[in-house]
């Protein structure tokens, strides 16, 4: 393995995404949202084939390859993703997602997205594969010839992203009181 050249963060240099990424990556213990409300799905407050994913922020684990590490994306307003028109026969499950993408690996967009996957109707139907380099906010169950999604087809597949220590932390506070409640 070479020695990655400038360290991170040199004054008067440029720095590949990758080495922030990989410092960053160094301090996130697992893929998520940053809070707990963060990127919620829920149905829209006028009843459609649609939902909302409300504003926040999440780390989305890329897996395009070994050194693509934790992406960071945010999300500065309520999103409107369109459900596709249900099956006449049987019910399907769908997933909304984040997802990365990055043309250093695939493709030739850089961005981020807030998407529906979706799924296969069938009898007994299951939910499509996670693409790569993406993060499962909430699955929606589509029944057989819906017009209108409602919370109750919604589950909340959020995870909140930690936070990895490792090793001794220090922290202090001049003033802290002398009191304090967990």
């Amino acid at each position: 393995m070479a020695v990655q050249t400038p360290p991170y963060v040199l004054q008067n240099a440029a720095h590949q995404a990758i080495l922030f990424r990989q410092t960053s990556s160094a301090l996130i213990d697992n893929e998520g949202i940053v809070n707990a409300t963060d990127l919620a799905v829920t149905a829209n407050s006028t009843p459609a084939m649609n939902v909302d994913v409300a504003t926040g922020s999440c780390w989305v684990f890329g897996d395009y390859s070994v050194d693509s590490q934790y992406y960071f994306a945010h999300n500065e307003g309520a999103v409107n993703l369109a459900i596709a028109a249900a099956d006449a026969s049987n019910p399907r499950i769908d997933i909304v997602i984040a997802q990365i993408n990055d043309s250093a690996y695939s493709g030739s967009a850089d961005d981020w997205e807030l998407k529906v996957v979706t799924g296969t109707a069938a009898g007994s139907p299951a939910a499509p594969t996670l693409p790569s380099s993406a993060l499962k906010l909430a699955t929606i169950a589509v029944g057989a010839t819906v017009t209108t999604i409602v919370s109750g087809n919604i589950t909340d597949n959020r995870a909140v992203s930690q936070l990895s220590v490792e090793g001794a932390v220090n922290i202090s506070q001049t003033g802290a009181p002398t009191v304090t409640t967990d």
